[in-house]
């Protein structure tokens, strides 16, 4: 029995598993879920190992979904949620994850810009556009409405060429 205690401590310590562990019994999904984004984004990929930077990222979606669902409201876990789906290049869950955290944040640009970001990667210009537009609404500096008609106007350009 003994042996089998040692092992299982060793297999935990050698994988990592410890520290996780440790913050889940703090509830701290998002620290979570943020090392294991940086282990794939800074350490991972750099290094071309993918396998490793897949199970990382796997293990920070399910941690921010995690901090999420104990707190719907708060605006973080979204964002970086999105952010690891649209680096994976998984534009359409990352806009469906951006349009939750625009509905907690509306009048949030940063948001929004991301939204349309995601969708015109995955293909949606129409979307985009109209995201873009929305944001223009609520604007009042004459040199972002010029930005953001400039962008509009690429994202135009770029969706009559993807047809």
């Amino acid at each position: 029995m003994k042996k089998i205690w040692f092992i299982t401590i060793l297999f935990l310590a050698y994988f990592g598993l410890t520290p996780d562990i440790q913050a889940q019994s703090k509830e701290d999904f998002e620290k979570i879920g943020l090392k294991h984004f940086e282990n794939a984004y800074f350490k991972a990929i750099p290094q071309k190992n993918k396998d490793r930077a897949q199970a990382e990222f796997a293990q920070a979606e399910t941690a921010f979904k995690k901090a999420i669902e104990k707190r719907p409201d708060n605006i973080k876990p979204y964002l970086y949620l999105g952010r690891t789906y649209f680096v994976q290049k998984r534009y359409h869950k990352a806009a469906e994850v951006y349009r939750q955290a625009s509905s907690l944040a509306p009048q949030d640009n940063k948001i929004m810009l991301q939204l349309a970001s995601a969708l015109e990667k995955a293909g949606e210009y129409e979307a985009a556009i109209i995201t873009l537009e929305r944001m223009k609404e609520g604007e009042t500096d004459s040199r972002a409405i010029g930005i953001l008609d400039e962008f509009i106007r690429k994202m135009r350009t770029r969706a009559e060429k993807a047809k």
